[in-house]
């Protein structure tokens, strides 16, 4: 008999520690899956933040040629 209880113990020890890696493999699949797609958000955002870093940039150049050009129709003198 207690080789019997022996080997129930074992048999349930060895279906826990299964049960247990399936949901660990589970979870790492799922944070990877995650971590994959919050790094591909992650690209794709700071893409958009260089993109819209460059308009400004482009605006701010645009902002900066319309002062000197005014500058230049009301002050020939100070014109470059």
């Amino acid at each position: 008999m207690s080789t019997l209880v022996s080997t129930r113990s074992c048999l349930r020890a060895v279906q826990a520690r299964a049960k247990s890696a399936e949901a660990t493999k589970m979870v790492n699949e799922q944070l990877g899956g995650m971590l994959s797609g919050l790094r591909s958000s992650t690209d794709s955002s700071m893409a958009a933040f260089a993109k819209m870093e460059e308009k400004v940039m482009a605006l701010e150049a645009e902002a900066e040629g319309a002062a000197m050009a005014r500058t230049a129709r009301t002050n020939p003198s100070l014109a470059l």
